[in-house]
């Protein structure tokens, strides 16, 4: 019985120890269309525009999007770690009915990644968005794990609110594969 137990616990333990080994890891971000060197859309004039015009559908890219984060985001961490971490930029991934967060952080000179997916649907007149998974490096969290990570992810809508809050006055918001898709029309 005894050496089942100590079995047991060696499985255990041994589980943990890959957990954080993989956490660690950071995501690979190399099929996410980033910042290019030109000058930024600005995605928020575009948007207004767009709402107030209110004549034909818009079409944003992921590029554009995370051409305009790594433009207008500046981010800062506070607490114990602020010596030791800083966050490195944001990145949208746009795939196909879903769209995944990723927030690129170096700490004492490692790179690390968190990951939040995101799903938005339309419930009467009001825009929902859920999150659906998300990830700590490579490590797959489903929901409940991933509490520790949204105070990150809250700041950064805050920091974004002006851009969420022109989004979500389109009527249709699509996702799809490397753009978003939005019909500003009734």
């Amino acid at each position: 019985m005894k050496l089942l137990l100590n079995l047991l616990l060696l499985v255990v333990l041994s589980g943990l120890t890959a957990a954080a080994v993989v956490s660690h890891q950071a995501a690979d971000v190399s099929g996410i269309a980033s910042a290019k060197d030109s000058t930024p859309v600005d995605v928020v004039d575009v948007l207004e525009q767009a709402a107030i015009k209110r004549s034909a559908p818009l079409e944003v890219s992921e590029a554009d999007l995370n051409q305009y984060l790594a433009a207008t985001l500046k981010g800062a961490q506070n607490g114990a770690l602020a010596d030791v971490t800083r966050l490195e930029r944001a990145l949208v991934d746009l795939e196909p009915g879903r769209a995944r967060i990723v927030l690129c952080w170096h700490t004492s000179g490692v790179r690390t990644t968190t990951t939040l997916d995101l799903t938005c649907s339309r419930k009467g007149g009001d825009h929902r968005t859920e999150i659906t998974g998300g990830a700590a490096g490579r490590l797959i969290l489903m929901r409940g794990f991933l509490e520790p990570l949204l105070p990150s992810y809250r700041a950064l809508a805050t920091a974004c609110e002006v851009e969420i809050k022109a989004l979500l006055n389109m009527t249709r918001i699509e996702i799809a594969k490397d753009k978003l898709l939005l019909d500003p029309r009734y």
